[in-house]
């Protein structure tokens, strides 16, 4: 058994496939090059992202380097789908990293399976880059966390990297999986998955020379965790130097039933919203979570009842928001059937983020129309929380911060 892990962990890590031609002819030919991150927590950390940008900008220094930092945490590929055009695709990149493999762990949308939903935001993720740009060059990057970290040891890729490795290999994408690296040095006694931080455990290993992945199991320590992530990285790029060739990638014909391509995130401006709502500022709300400022206005709402109608042609909807604190719950309504709700607040309630909700996502690619009301009763945030309520007067609702709705088709005029 351990000679089979120890041939998968060899074999898995890097897998080279059509390189990246397009990027490096441009680098080595002293161009100007755009470089996008597209992910969740750990692309947004001052970590293997920045390192890795350095690195290309140390290798290629007569060339001229734009960064485009799209991660946010906490967020899955269901998310980026709907974020590649105005965070990234705006921007003419000529390479993407896209790290969702640890965060889609999490997807759970209310009317569809976690397989198909990864498979259809990842393969929407590909298709739409080349749509826009067949040129751009995209690089798979699987981070780990403690679920994918079990998998690896027992020798088998978790789930959501073997979907990702599905799409990889279909299109022709390289595929880098670090968390491979990280369990190796784990089993060679190099280095201790997890431990707490500033804890007596900590100052004992790193007495010993051993090296720390992380203090919560999922996020890399910003010395040991994220310089192994950046030294992988960078290694396997290496052996993607030698591309000469530039050719424009194909879209073969998709994988999944439907890839989410026709998606977009629509201003509340261009929806009908009831009086309740007003716009505000970060600096109003005096917002200072991750990303709070990336937004220039949020459309709020502090009155039960306060709606958003609106109609669309498509197979679904979600809601890209602010979560927790004294955020409530809506109602949603489709079509007359029976309403349901929805919680603006979940375990990390305890302070404000940006997060999102995909309500529906497999309506019948027709007409619909929706009702999403701020709802007079508010979620059971103990429960939610897990926990009691330390300041219960910090949490009184209900209130509604929305960024945009996220929609899987067209919306209908007004």
């Amino acid at each position: 058994m351990k000679q089979s892990i120890n041939n998968f962990l060899k074999s898995s890590a890097f897998k080279k496939r059509k390189g990246l031609s397009n990027f490096f002819f441009k680098m080595k030919n002293g161009q100007d090059v755009c470089i996008a991150y597209l992910g969740g927590s750990i692309t947004l950390a001052e970590g293997w992202r920045v390192k890795t940008f350095e690195w290309f900008q140390k290798k290629y220094p007569s060339c001229r380097m734009k960064q485009i930092n799209a991660g946010i945490g906490g967020t899955g590929s269901d998310l980026g789908i709907f974020r590649l055009e105005d965070e990234v695709l705006q921007y003419d990149p000529d390479l993407i990293f896209v790290e969702f493999a640890a965060n889609d762990t999490a997807v759970k949308p209310s009317d569809s399976s976690e397989t198909e939903t990864v498979y259809a935001a990842m393969e929407g993720i590909v298709r739409k880059i080349w749509l826009k740009n067949p040129s751009t060059d995209i690089c798979f990057i699987y981070t780990v966390n403690t679920p994918m970290a079990e998998c690896l040891r027992s020798g088998k890729p978790c789930w959501t990297a073997d979907i990702m490795e599905n799409i990889a290999v279909h299109y022709g994408i390289p595929s880098i999986n670090v968390g491979i690296e990280i369990i190796n040095q784990e089993l060679a006694g190099k280095l201790v998955y997890r431990v707490e931080r500033d804890s007596e455990e900590e100052k004992k290993i790193r007495e010993t020379g051993k090296m720390i992945f992380s203090y919560d199991g999922v996020h890399p320590t910003l010395d040991d965790g994220h310089n192994i992530y950046t030294e992988i990285i960078t290694s396997c790029i290496s052996e993607m130097e030698n591309s000469r060739n530039q050719f424009e990638h194909i879209l073969k014909s998709p994988l999944s039933p439907n890839p989410w391509e026709n998606v977009e995130i629509i201003s509340p401006d261009n929806l009908n919203l009831s009086p309740e709502w007003e716009t505000v500022t970060w600096e109003d709300e005096g917002f200072k979570f991750e990303n709070s400022k990336k937004f220039k206005k949020y459309f709020k709402a502090d009155k039960a009842g306060a709606n958003i109608k609106f109609k669309f042609k498509g197979t679904g909807f979600g809601i890209y928001c602010v979560f927790g604190l004294n955020s409530g719950q809506l109602e949603i309504s489709i079509d007359n059937d029976k309403p349901f709700k929805v919680p603006l607040f979940d375990r990390y309630g305890h302070k404000y983020r940006i997060h999102y909700s995909l309500l529906k996502t497999k309506l019948p690619d027709t007409e619909h129309s929706a009702i999403i009301r701020l709802d007079s009763e508010e979620p059971d945030r103990v429960k939610l929380l897990g926990k009691p309520l330390e300041d219960p007067e910090k949490y009184k609702g209900p209130l509604a911060y929305l960024i945009g709705l996220l929609l899987l088709g067209k919306l209908n005029a007004r």
